[in-house]
């Protein structure tokens, strides 16, 4: 946070979380050879974690910490800067070569 982040409005960039004073991230990590149930119980408790501070805190995320259980994580990392992401991406990558899970997609009508 701080003067440098909080100098920007919303919709300057593609970083909605200007106002934002506190960040909460619950992470959790396991060893590789872990038994799958360790990571069963401690993505279990992540969520719990994230349901128990979600009427606390605002619906958005910080979309450099993906969560593919976000189900509407457009608005929630992007907020009012979505429509216009989606035009620059139907301009710079139409045919959706650099994608993910979560990236954002081009408009299909206007490519």
């Amino acid at each position: 946070g701080g003067g440098v982040i909080g100098g920007r409005g919303r919709t300057d960039t593609a970083y909605v979380h200007r106002d934002a004073t506190v960040l909460l991230r619950p992470t959790v990590e396991w060893p590789a050879d872990a038994e799958p149930s360790v990571a069963d119980e401690l993505e279990a408790w992540t969520n719990e974690m994230i349901a128990a501070i979600a009427p606390f805190t605002p619906a958005a995320s910080y979309q450099n910490f993906p969560n593919r259980l976000i189900a509407d994580w457009g608005a929630q990392y992007y907020g009012e800067n979505w429509d216009r992401l989606v035009r620059v991406k139907t301009a710079v990558d139409p045919t959706d070569v650099f994608h993910n899970s979560q990236s954002i997609p081009p408009n299909p009508a206007r490519s």
